[in-house]
């Protein structure tokens, strides 16, 4: 692993670590280099050993990133100079990562209960109907107490709509979203050791005859209904396009920001690559979760889907 600190001190970088509210414990971030038009403390180099993400250079917004085009981005060196610097930076590491251990027995956080009235508001304003999306996807609310405990910590899902995720008829993970737009986090996944399978190897929502419309969050699903998966988020995984090869038919409909239109494209190459066929629809002016819900449904009815 790279002794990053030291490295940012040298360079005279603005890192910053855990205790800053745009930063996780076992990370530091820094303004991405990659993500143009978007500054932001976006770039993470994570250091923690038993993240899977250990010893890696990753933008929340933009995807994964080599420690050599990474640190030659950052220090606007050639990336032959970076790999020197890699060498002069690198410690050994002493302890072996481990293996996360799954619990057998999935679980959701305290506190839950019927849909509250501001989750209720929250959604409205959305244009949603809060007892449709409550009886097709199941969602829950919590209040001001909603503790989640795990290997002696307490984790906090207060004032959000948890979202349950299935896969094959079985809740195996969940997420909770924010309703009061006061959390830094909008979306708290479950712990990966509470998960009977890890939320991002899988997708969220329900293909129609092996065909889909690809979207990046539960909501987006929400609007669009059955035909629509989500990918928890712009940034995907190897084990969600093998599951996405089995489709027939495939429909890509990201967020109209540059960073998500970018991660479409690449999501298309690999599809096409794998001989999946699919399609780039027109980008939209707002998120799939914000469009009318006409718009939707006359898109849906267009790729018959409904």
């Amino acid at each position: 692993m790279l002794n990053i600190k030291q490295l940012y001190r040298d360079f005279h970088l603005n890192g910053i670590t855990s205790g800053h509210k745009h930063c996780s414990d076992g990370w530091i971030h820094i303004e991405c280099p990659f993500c143009s038009g978007n500054p932001g403390y976006h770039l993470g180099y994570c250091f923690d050993i038993q993240s899977r993400f250990f010893d890696k250079f990753v933008c929340w917004r933009c995807g994964g990133k080599s420690q050599r085009k990474a640190l030659a981005r950052l220090l606007r060196i050639s990336t032959y100079e970076a790999d020197e610097i890699i060498k002069k930076y690198s410690v050994l590491t002493i302890q072996k990562k481990k293996e996360i251990k799954r619990k057998s027995n999935f679980k959701f956080p305290g506190g839950m209960t019927d849909l509250l009235p501001h989750h209720e508001t929250y959604l409205r304003k959305r244009k949603f109907d809060p007892e449709l999306i409550k009886n097709k996807y199941g969602i829950k609310s919590t209040g001001p107490l909603a503790p989640l405990e795990i290997e002696g910590k307490t984790l906090d899902y207060s004032h959000r709509i948890i979202i349950p995720i299935e896969w094959k008829g079985e809740i195996v993970s969940f997420q909770g979203r924010d309703v009061t737009g006061k959390h830094k986090l909008k979306y708290i996944a479950c712990p990966q050791e509470l998960e009977t399978i890890e939320h991002k190897t899988i997708y969220y929502g329900n293909p129609v005859n092996d065909r889909c419309v690809i979207v990046e969050g539960a909501t987006d699903v929400w609007r669009l209904g059955d035909g629509a998966i989500a990918l928890f988020g712009i940034k995907y995984r190897l084990e969600q396009i093998r599951k996405l090869t089995k489709m027939k038919e495939v429909f890509l409909l990201f967020d109209p920001e540059s960073q998500a239109r970018k991660q479409a494209e690449k999501i298309y190459s690999e599809l096409c690559f794998r001989g999946v066929k699919c399609w780039k629809l027109p980008d939209l002016k707002t998120d799939p979760g914000d469009m009318d819900q006409d718009e939707a449904d006359e898109l849906m009815f267009k790729l018959e889907m409904k």
